[in-house]
């Protein structure tokens, strides 16, 4: 069996919504069963990047969950050649204004 890390860069896990319903519910749930199964034998292996503005918010996530990666830089990021997905998690108050 081949496992393939996916390296998903998340912006906004640090608000309740980001934190608990996309981190935790999710990727870390999936990490936690192994990852996703694949017909051709490979398991998709998701590793979480924490993107957002608050270092410090950033910083005790990471540490409660045994996160390396985690970063307030944006650009950094976006240009990482490693990151696969990004995922933006905004308010609905904020998702309705323009970045």
């Amino acid at each position: 069996m081949t496992r393939k890390v996916i390296h998903v860069a998340m912006n906004g896990v640090t608000g309740r919504m980001g934190y608990r319903q996309h981190l935790v519910r999710s990727l870390l749930s999936i990490r936690e069963q192994g990852g996703v199964p694949l017909e051709d034998g490979t398991t998709l292996y998701p590793e979480p990047i924490l993107v957002g503005r608050n270092e410090q918010r950033l910083r005790a996530v990471a540490e409660r969950h045994g996160l390396e990666r985690w970063t307030t830089d944006l650009d950094e990021v976006l240009a990482d050649p490693e990151v696969d997905v990004y995922s933006i998690r905004r308010s609905p108050a904020r998702a309705r204004s323009p970045c």
